[in-house]
């Protein structure tokens, strides 16, 4: 009976070292993930056309650690992270293609990936015409709140894409991504 009793101990003790350095290793990892995110305010408006907005981002790794947090494509950059609740993280990422596409993911505190979405409306063509400019910002107004606004302008060209001088159309679409207290992501187009 004793060897059962002492065998079930050594069983759980060995289990539980285990586990605990295998959270252990996540949490180190993710320490390191973090450090290439900037702090990012809120009540700020990020543009982003700004071609040196992504100068100081990092590169986020497929070789490393980083794709527990991240699924990753070719080209992916760190951006930014909203300041820390008491269920979740939330990160801003960027996957660089023809066009940056800026992401939000949000990691629990056991930390699992709970969403990640697109920050911008995807259901914008892409314009290559000088008769057309396309503008892209996001606000950030807090932890649970996200704007991201696209202004589409129409200019007058001729027949070979020529500016003429005349009336400038704008269109504004706009999107809010909610963050609710558990980190779940919604998006509402406006």
């Amino acid at each position: 009976m004793l060897s059962k009793n002492l065998l079930f101990f050594f069983f759980f003790f060995f289990s539980s070292c285990f586990h605990t350095s295998d959270s252990n290793i996540k949490r180190a990892s993710f320490k390191k993930f973090i450090l290439k995110f900037k702090p990012l305010n809120y009540k700020s408006t990020i543009n982003l056309d700004d071609s040196l907005l992504l100068k100081d981002s990092k590169e986020i790794n497929q070789n490393t650690p980083d794709t527990s947090f991240i699924k990753l494509s070719d080209n992916v950059r760190s951006f930014g992270y909203l300041k820390d609740t008491s269920n979740f993280f939330a990160f801003i990422y960027v996957v660089i293609g023809d066009e940056p596409e800026f992401r939000l993911i949000t990691v629990n505190k056991r930390l699992e990936k709970i969403n990640d979405v697109s920050l911008l409306n995807n259901n914008i063509p892409i314009y290559e015409s000088k008769c057309v400019d396309v503008r892209k910002k996001i606000q950030i107004e807090n932890t649970n709140l996200i704007r991201s606004i696209t202004t589409i302008s129409y200019f007058k060209c001729d027949s070979n894409d020529n500016l003429i001088k005349g009336n400038i159309i704008s269109k504004k679409i706009s999107q809010t991504i909610i963050i609710d207290l558990n980190g779940f992501i919604s998006k509402t187009n406006l």
